[in-house]
Order: C-alpha cells, then sequence, then structure tokens
C-alpha cells in the first residue's frame, strides 16, 4: 500500500479539542471491554481523529500524554493484533503509525474467536455432565444454541457489509 502524507519541517504540538479527547478516552474505555489495554484504546482513538492520520510514536506520546516507552508497548501489541500499521514516508527515516482500515471491526472478530471457543466448552460439557440433570442439560443446550447462532451470523454480516462497502475508497 502507498501512503502520501504531507508532511511539514516541524509539527506544531496540537493543542487537542477537549471534545477529541473526550472522544478518545471513550474509544480507549469501549475497546478495554473487548481486551485492548487502555493505553491501546487512546492510540486507536487518536490515529482515528489526527492529522495527518499517520503519527510517529513522539507525536502519540505528546498527543495522548504518556511516555514513548508506553505507547512503544502499546504499538506493538496493536501491530500484533493488525490494528495498526507501520508506514514510511520517502526521505523521512521515522516510523509512523496509522489504524488499518477496519480497526474496530478487529475486536469483533476476536470476540468471534471467543465465542467459537465457548461453543466448544458447552459442547465438552453437554457430553460430558449433560445427561446427569434435565435443568443443566437445558440450560447448557439453550446456552450452546445462542453460540451457534453467533457464529453463524456474524461472519455473515461482516460478509454483506463488506460487500455492501467495497466500492468505497480507503475512508471516503
Amino acid at each position: 500500500m502507498i501512503v502520501l502524507i504531507i508532511h511539514t519541517e516541524k509539527m506544531k504540538k496540537e493543542r487537542i479539542p477537549e471534545e477529541k479527547k473526550q472522544f478518545i478516552e471513550k474509544i480507549a474505555l469501549e475497546f478495554e471491554f473487548f481486551g485492548i489495554p487502555r493505553m491501546g484504546g487512546r492510540i486507536l482513538g487518536w490515529l482515528t481523529v489526527c492529522d495527518p492520520p499517520c503519527q510517529t510514536s513522539d507525536q502519540i506520546a505528546a498527543a495522548i500524554g504518556c511516555s514513548k516507552s508506553s505507547v512503544s508497548s502499546m504499538t506493538q501489541l496493536l501491530l500484533q493484533r493488525e490494528m495498526i500499521e507501520r508506514v514510511g514516508i520517502p526521505k523521512d527515516r521515522k516510523i509512523y503509525y496509522q489504524n488499518n482500515r477496519y480497526w474496530w471491526a478487529d475486536v469483533l472478530r476476536i470476540r468471534v474467536v471467543g465465542v467459537k471457543r465457548a461453543q466448544d466448552i458447552l459442547e465438552t460439557a453437554i457430553i460430558k455432565f449433560g445427561d446427569e440433570n434435565e435443568h443443566v442439560r437445558l440450560k447448557l443446550e439453550e446456552m450452546l444454541d445462542y453460540y451457534k447462532f453467533l457464529n453463524r451470523e456474524i461472519p455473515l454480516m461482516w460478509s454483506h457489509w463488506l460487500a455492501k462497502n467495497s466500492n468505497k475508497t480507503k475512508y471516503g
């Protein structure tokens, strides 16, 4: 992928409006529920609303008010989870980061893996001790039906969404 960025000699230290700070913190809190540490969520939130859309570790740290080491460890986690990507700029030796296109949907993809694990656990439980008590078996079967439903429907919803939006430009 080729990314074109208009890059100024010195990035101004941006004063972030309170509304953006609140958005960043809300993203951080929301995605904490999905297993992303709050600092990682702040990075994701910042990279969603910053201009230019690619930022160095130093710019990220200054913007969200944290240490460079925090940014370093969280960017490594977000890179591993494929929620952000490294970007190079011609004639600039610094590494920049930007959100991957569907980073916000990846948390659901990660949850789907958990849903599949829960389905496997329930299937095993029904086999091992589902016949011991009808009430327990019925609860397990109801839970299993729900997880099977999620495992069937979530991938279909994602496919439909992609088909509907595949003709749009990256952020348009």
